[in-house]
């Protein structure tokens, strides 16, 4: 079939606008002098929303997609070319930043907040407990720290300290203006954490089974004490003789409450619950969710007071669980 020349010609001047059309700026609108934040997952954007106030244009790379699903996309590269900073909460956990700001050559914008808290406030991890299993099924190594630094509200005060101090230095005019929002954020991080003792301080018993190893921080910041993991590894579920071990700890810990995540199937703990049952012991579920996947607001962000709203709930959660 011959085209005919004057459409030939129509189609041939469109393809040279098409190709050439410029990426959309992700961070439109923003307003003049505004910095441009990329944060890795919805805590550090809460932390980092709240403390740069009007002074920055706040973006969070990942919501309803956590960590250890993540896909790298054309749209993410561009938001970290665009970034002035990008920061991330580091000790292993954000490893899913490397593609993006490797394809947008700006490595140096990268900052791990979680490396602001000081080693003697880490949990360090044996050789054993280093490994995740991702969505694909292969497994990645963390560092040698546990990562979940921000489920203790005393070391994400850190964290919000830090994010203030390099937004400072991004912008030395309006250093005080991100002090004071980073001191008035911590204050409701201070009442958040006087919330929690206030809410365990009647419990005699605070020994819990967790689904994975994420409660760390959580289980130390309200003396909290874990006795177990349904997943003996990150990503490896319980089999049989997995889940006899831990209806003996259960047993012999006097342990009533399960820890489940919502990110994740209770159907382990669900079958956990149900041989304890058979045995004449009660436990409960309590969710708690650790904020690695959050719903997205219609500006693509989740809300700036998610952190301190989702932790008052899974302290009533587990609070209301313990006997």
């Amino acid at each position: 079939m011959q085209l005919n020349r004057s459409v030939l010609f129509g189609i041939l001047t469109l393809v040279p606008i098409c190709g050439c059309t410029p990426a959309r700026d992700p961070f439109q609108p923003i307003k003049p002098g505004q910095l441009r934040v990329l944060t890795s997952f919805s805590p550090i954007y809460c932390f980092a929303a709240n403390v740069a106030g009007d002074h920055a244009k706040v973006l969070c790379l990942l919501t309803t997609t956590g960590p250890h699903d993540y896909q790298a996309t054309p749209l993410d590269s561009i938001k970290v070319a665009k970034a002035d900073l990008f920061l991330v909460n580091g000790l292993g956990i954000d490893e899913f930043v490397t593609k993006p700001v490797a394809d947008a050559r700006k490595k140096s914008i990268v900052i791990e907040v979680g490396e602001a808290i000081p080693d003697d406030k880490l949990i360090h991890l044996g050789e054993g407990e280093r490994k995740h299993m991702h969505a694909d099924g292969t497994f990645c190594e963390h560092g040698e720290h546990d990562p979940h630094v921000w489920l203790g509200p005393q070391l994400a005060q850190e964290m919000v300290g830090s994010i203030a101090k390099k937004l400072g230095e991004l912008r030395p005019e309006q250093k005080q203006a991100f002090a004071d929002n980073a001191a008035a954020y911590s204050k409701q991080l201070q009442e958040l954490h006087a919330y929690g003792l206030e809410k365990f301080k009647a419990k005699k018993n605070r020994r819990v089974i967790v689904t994975h190893d994420f409660l760390r921080y959580f289980a130390q910041a309200y003396q909290l004490e874990i006795v177990g993991s349904i997943q003996p590894k990150p990503g490896l579920e319980a089999d049989a003789g997995q889940l006899a071990k831990l209806v003996k700890l259960c047993k012999e810990k006097d342990v009533q409450v399960i820890v489940v995540e919502p990110q994740y199937s209770k159907g382990a703990a669900e079958t956990l619950r149900q041989h304890l049952a058979g045995q004449g012991i009660n436990v409960r579920l309590a969710e708690v969710d650790p904020m690695e996947t959050a719903a997205a607001g219609d500006d693509g962000n989740p809300d700036a007071g998610l952190y301190v709203d989702r932790m008052k709930k899974n302290i009533d959660n587990l609070a209301k669980a313990l006997p």
